[in-house]
């Protein structure tokens, strides 16, 4: 049954509780205890999570510290040993070398290199990476779309020792020369290797001389390959857990992208976690079909990383949510496939539910194998969430083991994840509970907390930069993430982290409230639905106001006026109610890092540079194209 124990602590922690669900009678299964606190009585109950077959009991440890902060950490114990990557890598070479690891569509089909295969031309691509002198000071810097050959070179380059760098194909296409010197200055790579298409995007003289480039699909990368491994043993001896693994850009704003370094011991930790909270995963080799960019922590670091630790296979998937051509490609290959695994962000999954729901065929294969839909990345919509719900559970009616939807929080500092769902949940926002091995704390910081985060899978810092490296951490050793959480509260149905916005989007009114942003917005997009594609929300000192993105025509402008209105009913308070809001026809600028590849947005960047727009917002006289609200209130009784 569930178990409550508490317990007087010294130093800064006054009383600590752990929580955990054990199997137990139905009476009893879903009962929890909270801590004794001020003013609040001893047995005061609420209901846990309801367990899910082939997860680990929901269990969480929290310590009630000083000066209003609250720690938190999962008690399910962490393993002492922690084994590399590459030595996982090595096991299913031996076991099951004829397994296929990693696949990518070809005009013919799926072309797959197996875990035999895939060892032995890693070993080959790490010695020709030794012998061109890489290493922890020479990385390696890659541009380009996921493919076999990329993910090749990056584990030849795990194995060897030599940190890679992966770049975003999103700055050779618009042309960001600038940030891409800027980086090359500080990275100082040892070689060069590029798409095709990256390489076209490049000037010539974007490169230092003495930087060697090679091209994936081309005999100069093919010459990589050194037979007669005679410096790769030596180098993979060598390597040890906290040595340097990969160096990953965060999306980038006006100034230079932090550099987030990434330890073979962050790869390790977080793909254990996943594998102590899911221990499924450990049942058969997981198989995974992923459109997502492999310079971003999601894609190339957890999901890829995923696949190879437990013996299963990534199918890259050469469709994209953006455009209709893109999803029907993803349908295909999810026909194709039947994955058992599928992550995603919110836009991919906004983007085939209406396939899944209109396409038996379609719905029959996603669902066939599948154990989990896991979402993160950004917040997914109440009215996705519950078409979604509605699709799995019309399907685990009839199957044994059933699908989970399921969501979880992670930064690229975290290497990537530092909370996931393991039971079953009845709100997008609940991003679960703490990964093992990780200690957590919520911080005051205005009317919210701020999660802080310190464990095996937390960035030392950022590559070359002290400066930043010692403000993104607290007098504690704790990683500060900027983002907002809460726990949920008595009476709701589970004990979840709920993601609660970015303190930095936060602002304070003129009669001293705050305004929570991240919760606003998500409420506004799902009330203006398919009206607009995102929101900007911003403040003149006394009035909330928004730049809308979407259609100028008449249409949607009468679908936003009254959807705000709606909203304005229901949340009247001055930090929701909306006074002002203006259209804008252009979308959120990529090229600009005005929103990333998972589709979220940095909003204090796309409202600076739409300063004009915001001037027009706020105007008085009310400007032409200005949706105004003010008289609303006016008029009520």
């Amino acid at each position: 049954m569930a178990t409550m124990s508490t317990a007087t602590t010294t130093g800064p922690s006054p009383s600590a509780i752990s929580i955990s669900c054990a199997p137990a009678s139905p009476a009893s299964r879903n009962v929890r205890t909270w801590p004794q606190r001020v003013g609040e009585r001893q047995d005061d109950i609420r209901a846990l999570p309801s367990r899910l077959p082939g997860f680990a009991p929901p269990a969480l440890d929290i310590r009630h510290l000083s000066d209003g902060e609250i720690g938190l950490r999962s008690p399910i114990p962490f393993p002492d040993h922690v084994e590399l990557l590459t030595a996982r890598m090595r096991v299913w070479a031996s076991s099951r070398p004829a397994h296929p690891m990693i696949a990518e569509r070809s005009p013919s089909g799926w072309n797959s290199v197996a875990y035999g295969q895939a060892w032995e031309r890693t070993g080959a691509i790490a010695e020709g990476l030794l012998s061109l002198g890489l290493g922890a000071d020479r990385p390696l810097l890659i541009g380009g779309e996921p493919s076999v050959d990329q993910a090749l070179l990056r584990f030849a380059a795990l194995r060897a020792g030599v940190p890679f760098v992966p770049l975003s194909p999103a700055l050779f296409r618009h042309g960001a020369h600038e940030r891409l010197k800027q980086i090359a200055g500080v990275v100082r790579p040892g070689l060069l290797v590029l798409s095709r298409a990256c390489l076209d995007g490049c000037s010539p003289d974007l490169w230092a001389a003495e930087v060697e480039t090679r091209v994936f699909g081309t005999p100069s990368f093919d010459a990589l390959a050194k037979t007669g491994l005679s410096r790769l043993p030596v180098a993979e001896r060598a390597i040890g857990l906290d040595d340097l693994a990969a160096i990953f850009l965060t999306s980038g704003s006006t100034g230079m992208p932090k550099m987030v370094m990434v330890t073979h011991r962050m790869i390790s930790a977080n793909q254990i976690g996943y594998e102590l909270v899911w221990p499924w995963l450990t049942e058969g080799p997981p198989v995974i079909l992923d459109w997502l960019p492999w310079h971003h922590t999601f894609g190339g670091n957890d999901n890829l990383h995923k696949a190879i630790w437990h013996g299963g296979t990534y199918h890259i998937d050469n469709g994209h949510p953006a455009d209709p051509q893109g999803v029907a490609r993803t349908v295909r290959n999810i026909i194709d496939i039947a994955p058992t695994v599928h992550l995603n962000v919110p836009k991919g999954l906004a983007a085939i539910v209406g396939m899944l729901e209109s396409d038996a065929q379609f719905r029959a294969r996603f669902f066939e194998r599948l154990r989990v839909i896991f979402f993160a990345g950004a917040g997914l919509s109440p009215h996705i969430w519950n078409r979604l719900r509605k699709l799995v559970a019309e399907v685990n009616d009839a199957r044994p083991h059933p699908v989970a939807l399921v969501s979880g929080y992670g930064s690229t500092e975290t290497g990537s994840t530092v909370s996931l769902v393991h039971f079953e949940i009845d709100h997008p926002h609940l991003v679960g509970l703490p990964l093992p091995g990780l200690d957590l704390r919520l911080v005051p910081e205005g009317d919210k907390t701020e999660l802080r985060v310190r464990g095996a899978n937390v960035t030392p810092g950022y590559w070359k930069d002290p400066e930043r490296t010692t403000a993104a951490f607290d007098a504690q050793g704790y990683f500060r993430t900027g983002d907002a959480m809460k726990l949920t509260r008595r009476g709701d149905p589970v004990i979840s982290l709920i993601f609660d916005g970015r303190v930095a989007d936060d602002f304070k009114l003129s009669n001293g409230s705050w305004v929570s942003v991240g919760p606003l917005r998500l409420a506004l997009l799902a009330r203006l639905g398919d009206a607009v594609t995102d929101i900007l929300v911003t403040t003149d000192g006394d009035r909330l106001g928004l730049v809308v993105m979407g259609s100028h025509d008449s249409a949607a402008l009468t679908r936003i006026t009254s959807g705000l209105r709606a909203h304005n009913a229901a949340s009247p308070a001055s930090t929701t109610r909306i006074a002002r809001a203006i259209c804008d026809a252009r979308p959120l600028s990529p090229a600009l890092g005005e929103i990333n590849d998972k589709g979220q947005a940095n909003m204090r960047l796309a409202l600076q540079n739409r300063t004009p727009l915001v001037a027009d917002l706020f105007a008085d006289p009310v400007r032409t194209g200005v949706i105004d609200l003010t008289q609303d209130r006016r008029k009520a009784p």
